[in-house]
Order: structure tokens, then sequence, then C-alpha cells
């Protein structure tokens, strides 16, 4: 009894020599190239609570430039729950610490591993972080919007779910070589919510676990080498967070990880002090339940070598404000999320989804509206609007992707930097179907003079009532060329897949135009009537040139006049449209002969 207390005290007394107080002087360093196989040493990282405790590693090989300045030392790790465990996601960050100086940080480990083997990081290659400052501009993943700015995707719910699956599974697949474990626990979403979002970050890569709320004041004390550390990709009411553990402290800078979190560059998230709850061994890769405490300062560096932050310091996110409603029940949900061009949309549309997959009947068909008042909102910029109206089993992706997706247009645009100043959406969700489909149009006369109005019967078929008969004026243009014209009656998603383009279209080439363009989009829960005829049509310095004879469309697609565009089978000469109730599904056509003057 009395040899194991020493044992006991003798390791705490180690682990309080190695790992600095706070403001102390940070550790001599061992150099890559001076270490060798068969040393050992001793590292330091949290099994329970926020207490540092000691494991032990031997150093059995070294692997030069797996990378360009890269390189990794590999160690056998033991003491502690290791042997039943293996090496932890979450450990990630651990120092190591070979005759009192440190050698780098505990960053990777293999699945199905028979023994606790890592892969550490070479601290000097970490302390280069250190060293750089300010925005490096390789988080931006810029999106050109030439002729067609990407809204076309608005229309596919599967393309939405898919360009965000995509999205994340880039970020972590930016990682090579060894398998760096990154732990992500989701706090807020409930059962359904968790589970939707584990199965999709855990898709990507990452190690989804379940986290815990109302954590956000709770003191874990001054950040040092081993302790626990949480990055905060959104919180709030719901929260999503990394966590890892800090290797190297001096002063208010703060090195953890030892590997890239997504490997942005230049960030600013919340970094926080964390707890380590329990431990759950697992034969593919054992993790730590962790949960964030205390924000401590700000992460402003994700790197291939580690992640960087300053304490004392307060990031800037972007403010989130959800109103949910479903019929007399209302629920308000207030979280930031990153503000990064590559995260933030991946994390609103993430987000949303995690929240209305807790809902009632998740995924069924029903009927969500982003209502009056559902904004972006950026600096000295008009408002972008969102409102509009998704019905169908897929309403839930449009619901969360439309917002996430024009957010991603937005901050990834070709023409200058927008500062988002917050979102604000209004959720509607009705159990009904709210669907009406198209399926007559007849109109009061088949031929007609330029400059008249014609008027148009369309027949609704709404999901599960009577027909509908809505009748509307369509007016002519005054002086258009005589000949056929083919008249459309259809929701916008219908006509968008017909290959017509509507009236009053402009490219733009400023994201103010942008944004105009995103705020004139057509609704879904709207009838519109088209007067179409096939055109040439090409667009130069964001205007439309329609009409134009052969010889033009030739000089203009010559390449040297700066022309956009590919030619457009039918555009619009005369378009309106009206509300209705629910999204409009179906398209018909009518022929009218457009007689001369």
């Amino acid at each position: 009894m009395r040899i194991g207390l020493l044992k006991i005290i003798t390791a705490l007394l180690l682990a309080v020599a190695l790992a600095p107080a706070a403001g102390a002087e940070p550790p001599p360093i061992i150099p890559f190239d001076e270490i060798r196989p068969g040393m050992t040493g001793t590292g330091l990282t949290v099994f329970k609570g926020t207490e540092i405790s000691e494991f032990q590693v031997e150093i059995i090989g070294v692997l030069p430039r797996i990378g360009p300045d890269r390189n990794m030392i590999l160690a056998r790790c033991s003491g502690g729950p290791l042997e039943e465990t293996g090496i932890l996601a979450g450990m990630s960050g651990s120092p190591i610490y070979i005759d009192g100086r440190l050698a780098g940080a505990l960053a990777y480990g293999w699945g199905f591993a028979r023994e606790p083997i890592a892969g550490i990081t070479p601290i000097a290659e970490m302390l280069t972080m250190t060293g750089a400052a300010g925005p490096s501009g390789d988080s931006r993943s810029l999106t050109r919007l030439p002729g067609n700015p990407g809204l076309d995707l608005l229309s596919r719910s599967t393309g939405l779910e898919i360009f965000f699956r995509e999205r994340l599974t880039d970020l972590v697949g930016r990682n090579a070589g060894a398998q760096p474990s990154l732990p992500v626990s989701f706090s807020g979403f409930g059962p359904g919510g968790y589970q939707a979002l584990a199965n999709r970050f855990g898709q990507a890569g990452m190690v989804p676990l379940q986290g815990s709320g109302g954590s956000g004041k709770e003191d874990g004390g001054a950040l040092q080498p081993g302790s626990a550390v949480g990055v905060k990709l959104v919180r709030g009411d719901v929260e999503i967070a990394a966590t890892g553990t800090v290797t190297w402290v001096d002063g208010n800078n703060v090195l953890a990880f030892g590997h890239p979190m997504f490997r942005l560059g230049h960030v600013d998230l919340p970094m926080t002090a964390a707890r380590v709850e329990a431990l759950l061994p697992s034969l593919q890769i054992s993790s730590r339940i962790t949960r964030t405490l205390q924000e401590v300062g700000a992460l402003r560096q994700d790197r291939p070598s580690g992640i960087q932050g300053l304490t004392g310091t307060r990031p800037a996110m972007i403010p989130v404000r959800l109103r949910y409603a479903d019929g007399s029940r209302q629920q308000t949900y207030s979280f930031d999320v990153a503000d990064d061009p590559m995260l933030a949309p991946a994390l609103v549309f993430y987000t949303i989804s995690g929240i209305l997959a807790d809902k009632d009947r998740p995924g069924a068909a029903s009927t969500l509206r982003l209502a009056a008042g559902s904004v972006i909102k950026l600096e000295g910029q008009d408002d972008v609007s969102l409102a509009n109206l998704f019905a169908g089993a897929d309403s839930q992706f449009f619901a969360a992707g439309t917002p996430a997706y024009i957010l991603h247009l937005l901050m990834n645009n070709e023409w200058e930097t927008p500062a988002i100043a917050g979102i604000n959406l209004v959720l509607e969700q009705e159990p009904d179907l709210r669907t009406g489909r198209v399926t007559g149009l007849t109109l009061d006369r088949y031929s007609a003079r330029p400059g008249e109005t014609v008027r148009a019967t369309v027949t609704v078929a709404p999901w599960r009532g009577p027909d509908i008969a809505l009748t509307t004026d369509l007016v002519l243009p005054a002086g258009a060329a005589s000949g056929k014209l083919r008249i459309q009656a259809g929701g916008v998603l219908d006509l968008q897949r017909s290959g017509s383009s509507m009236a009053q279209q402009v490219l733009p080439h400023r994201l103010d135009q942008f944004i105009r363009l995103i705020n004139t989009l057509r609704k879904n829960d709207q009838i519109f009537l088209l007067a179409t005829r096939p055109d040439a049509i090409r667009s130069q310095a964001g205007n439309l040139l329609p009409n134009l004879p052969p010889s033009a469309v030739a000089l203009l697609d010559s390449g040297l006049t700066g022309t956009e565009g590919a030619p457009t089978t039918f555009v619009a000469v005369a378009e309106t449209s009206f509300p209705v109730k629910y999204q409009v599904q179906g398209l018909v056509t009518a022929v009218l002969e457009l007689e001369a003057d």
C-alpha cells in the first residue's frame, strides 16, 4: 500500500515539475535530428476532469521528410489507461518530453492498432506558427461567378446536400498521412439532431461525440502544457466544438493539437478550457468524452503542424438568430458561427439541419417557410432576402441549404470581401403538404398584336384538394417582332429546368449587383406566366444583349469582345406572376401568334 502511494506521489511531483506554471518560461526543446530510437520520455495529458497526468513514451523510430519541412517521430506509449484504450482521440497535442526537453506533440494514431503507437510532430515545426501573423489569405476558396452565378443549385435539394457534404469532407480530407483523430462534440441538438450530425461528421472522417451545454461559464483554470483545450466552431444555444491538448505555452501564446484542425490558415474562433468527463475505449479508435468550459481566448492559426491561439482575446463570429414555429409552439435559438468563407456556410447548413432533425416528423413530407424577416445582413449593403416556401420530403434540405448556400456565394464572391453582420431566420413548419401542380393553360385568344393584353386561365391541382382556375393578364411588349410566342405557366423550378430565361435577368459584376439579383429571385409560392421566343442572347459588362442578328452573334462569340454566357434557347419577352399559398409544381405550354402591327 505504501509503495503504491509512493508511486502516485512521485508521478504527481514529476508531472508538476514538467508542466510549467502559468507565466513560467517554456522548457528547452530537443531538435528532431537528435532524437534516436530507444530514447524514453514522458508525456502529459488529461484522462479525467482537468487534472494533468503523466504517461510514458519510448521512441521506436523517426520518419524524416514526410512532407515539405515535415518530420514525424514514432513512439510507443504506456501508462495510465493507455494499455486498455490505446491512443485516445483528444490526446492530440499532448507534450512529449525527453530528458526534460520538449520533443513535440503527440498528434497521430492508427485505427485498429493493437498497440498504443503514436506519431509525434516535432516542436520546432509547431513553433513556426508563433512567427506568423495576420490573415494569410489561404482560407479563401473563391467561387468565380461569370455568366452563371451558381444560383441554379438552389433548385436542387440533393445538389445542396451533396455540395455541403463535399465541403465538409474536403475540410477534413486536407489532412494526409497518418490519421489525426479530431473529436468533435455536439451540444444542444437533442438525440435526433446529434444522430444526424454524428453520421455526417463521422463519414467525413471526424470523431463525433455527444456534448453538453451550459458549461460556458465554468472556469477551467489557466491553460498549461497537457491541459485539455477546446475550439468552438459554433457557440450558443447549440454548440459544435473540437477538442485536443495544449502542447506549449509562452505568455498568452498557446500551441496545441500537433496537427491541423482544417488547415485553414488564419482563423478567429473561441478557444476554451475543457474537462474530460469519461474515456470511451473502442477497437477502431478510442476517445475522450470532453466538454468545453469557459472561453479563455481566440484561436488564430490552423496550420499543418497544429493550431495557435492567444489567451485574453475574443474572436469575431457571425451571429445567427433562428426562430422556429410549429403551430402554437415557438422556439428561439441564438448561436454564432465561425466567420470563415469555408467554415461558415457548412456550419450554418449543418446547424440548421441538426435543429430540424430533432423536431417532429423529421424527413416527412411537410411544409417549411422561411418567412418575412429571414435575411443575411451585410455592413454597407442591402439585406439579402431569404424568404421562400418549401414543401415535400426534401423541404428540410431546402430550408437549411438555401441560406447556407447563399451565404457561401456571398462570402466567396470574386469582387470584394463582405462583412457579414448577422443572419436572421424565421422558420415556420406546417404538417400539411402545401403543393399545387399546374395542369392546364388556356388563353382568351391565340393571336394578338404587340402591346395588347392577353387573359390567361391557369388550372392548378392542390395536394388533396379540388382544382382551382386562376386568371391573370399578360401584356405583350409593344414593338415586338411578329412570330410565334411560347406561353408557359408554372412554378419557378420547372421554368428554370425548361431552359427559359426569365425577363429582366442581369448578370452581376459587383457585389451589390449580385445582392440585387438574389433579392429578385422568383419564389416557389408564385405562378409565373411567360411569353418566350427563341433567341441568341449574350451578356457584356453585366448587360444582356438579346435579339442579336447572326453576324453580331458570330462576332461576340469570337472571344474578342469580353462577352459572357452561352446561348439561351428561349428568352422571355413578357412576364407576370401572382402569389398562391403553396409551392407550385408543373409546367404547361400554349402557343400564341404575334401578328405584325
